[in-house]
């Protein structure tokens, strides 16, 4: 539980949750970036969001058990994890 409430605790991953929520099967990450720019203050780079993505936010959601990457790390999918749900919702 801790460690959802770590991933939970910032903003940016918990708006890549609910982006990926939102779609059925796996996301390129780079699709992913370009949905979030868009939900993001100050208008992001996509490119920089792709690199903080890959090196930051999707290992912690990958380490806490909420996405899983494709073998090649292109590709993320969420993970349908009831307690994240319900956190969201609450949110």
């Amino acid at each position: 539980m801790d460690t959802i409430f770590r991933v939970l605790s910032d903003a940016r991953r918990r708006r890549v949750i609910r982006l990926l929520r939102a779609r059925e099967g796996a996301v390129a990450v780079s699709a992913l970036a370009e949905a979030l720019a868009a939900r993001e203050p100050g208008d992001p780079e996509p490119e920089r969001l792709v690199v903080s993505l890959q090196h930051v936010h999707l290992p912690k959601l990958e380490g806490a058990g909420v996405v899983d990457y494709t073998s090649d790390r292109s590709q993320v999918r969420y993970r349908d994890v009831a307690l994240v749900d319900r956190l969201l919702e609450q949110l």
